[in-house]
């Protein structure tokens, strides 16, 4: 799956849960869950990075950064969505 997919895919899940969340309050506009649902996507993909970081550690030894640019491209797709 690629960067873009996956982001489509985070937003997607979040969008659904937020949608859940606020059926009842008709009065949160469609903008808004959108742009609650990035930001949760982001929220993740920044949490899964750094505890992705704190198990190499942990283990003792510290990881490349290309393990960590497709989710930094992840993000930057949440963010054009």
């Amino acid at each position: 799956m690629n960067e873009k997919e996956k982001a489509e895919e985070l937003y997607s899940k979040f969008t659904i849960v937020i949608d859940v969340a606020f059926w009842a309050n008709s009065s949160i506009s469609n903008t808004a869950q959108s742009e609650i649902a990035k930001e949760a996507a982001s929220i993740a993909v920044d949490e899964l990075i750094l505890e992705t970081k704190l198990i190499g550690e942990q283990l003792g030894y510290e990881l490349p950064e290309s393990n960590f640019t497709y989710w930094a491209k992840v993000k930057q797709e949440i963010e054009k969505l």
